[in-house]
């Protein structure tokens, strides 16, 4: 069955067929932009960064860096405006990248206290996960969530078994609009042992 015909899932699919791209682009953050907001990507990959500036050529509301993302979010925090949600999606190569990230998140959330900050994980065995909330609880941040899918019971490290995102300062009404996604998701693509959940690790 379509996801397309799951409610939950309607709008992103439908943003998603419009534009013909991959659900992972960043055209489709650009897409959503208002009067006013803009989109800053950072790309470390110097082929990636150049197809990425060709590709926003032509958007003065959209600025791409080549460069390191985690030291960005020291450069680039605080925003000139009030809110503005900063989006870290590591590639999870390195031994320490959980480490790494949340060092990152730390560092962001101290300059810019107001910002919704998201970054998105990987579900390949459950003890490194637990020791990755173990740290956000033991970290200076305030205020977070945790919403995952598991396509599978996460029972085999060598498998992308699910995957998850860790929120600070969440919108009002967060977990009330991600269980439904979070289930359509299961419906669609999980398999035995499949599925979800909003947990919050670390109150405001």
């Amino acid at each position: 069955m379509a996801a397309r015909d799951f409610a939950p899932l309607a709008d992103f699919v439908g943003v998603v067929e419009e534009l013909g791209l991959y659900p992972g682009s960043p055209a489709i953050l650009a897409s959503l932009l208002r009067a006013g907001d803009r989109l800053v990507c950072c790309e470390l990959h110097p082929e990636d960064a150049a197809a990425l500036k060709a590709g926003f050529a032509g958007r003065p509301d959209v600025a791409v860096h080549e460069r390191d993302g985690y030291a960005a979010i020291k450069a680039f925090l605080p925003p000139e405006q009030k809110r503005a949600l900063v989006l870290i999606d590591p590639p999870y190569e390195a031994a320490d990248e959980f480490a790494a990230v949340l060092r990152a998140v730390v560092a962001g959330f101290e300059k810019f206290r107001s910002g919704v900050f998201v970054v998105w994980y990987p579900v390949k065995s459950r003890a490194r996960v637990r020791a990755f909330f173990d740290a956000v609880v033991a970290s200076r941040l305030r205020d977070v969530v945790a919403a995952e899918f598991l396509l599978r019971e996460p029972s085999d490290p060598a498998r992308l078994n699910g995957c998850g995102v860790l929120v600070v300062n969440p919108p009002f009404g967060f977990q009330g609009e991600a269980m439904p996604v979070l289930r359509a998701l299961v419906s669609v693509l999980g398999e035995a042992g499949a599925g979800c959940g909003v947990t919050r690790l670390v109150d405001e």
